[in-house]
């Protein structure tokens, strides 16, 4: 069950949620174009992923890139977090479906919270832009870092949040 929007829509559904209000605060930050999160984010060197502690032993992976072709990129999902992604700035191409719908590529990886599958396209397609985000839970499998038309250079942050937090 993704949940795709925009912060001032979606937060309203997660009022009861601790952790989601926390996160959400730290988007607010992240799209803010004068805080220090957002220019921790615009200021990182190309291809960096960097892991930044929250409260409720959540995490934010900065990160910059440009957005890449379909096949280089992968279907993923995890069980211990739930991805809360959002776009600080450029635009990237998501892909997800249901995890019935899927063949397992890589087994569960524990230390790295992570299962990949086959690449296929029975997917449901979300072009994301500055401010929209789309949450990930552990029966979705995603697909990001996708270009749309052309790769075009993207800042975006996923916040992890433990699933016994939901």
């Amino acid at each position: 069950m993704a949940v795709l929007g925009r912060l001032p829509q979606i937060t309203q559904f997660f009022k009861d949620k601790p952790a989601f209000i926390e996160a959400f605060k730290y988007f607010e930050q992240a799209l803010n174009v004068h805080s220090e999160v957002h220019k921790r984010i615009q200021t990182l060197p190309m291809n960096a992923f960097e892991k930044v502690p929250l409260e409720h032993g959540m995490f934010a992976l900065e990160q910059k890139f440009y957005s890449k072709t379909r096949d280089l990129c992968f279907f993923e999902s995890h069980k211990k977090y739930i991805d809360i992604q959002l776009i600080v700035s450029g635009e990237e191409l998501m892909e997800y479906c249901d995890i019935q719908k899927c063949t397992v590529e890589q087994s569960y990886n524990l230390e790295r919270d992570l299962t990949t599958y086959v690449m296929h396209n029975n997917t449901t397609k979300v072009l994301l832009q500055s401010g929209d985000f789309g949450i990930f839970f552990p029966e979705d499998v995603h697909l990001g870092c996708q270009q749309n038309n052309e790769s075009s250079l993207c800042t975006k942050t996923v916040i992890k949040i433990p699933v016994e937090y939901f």
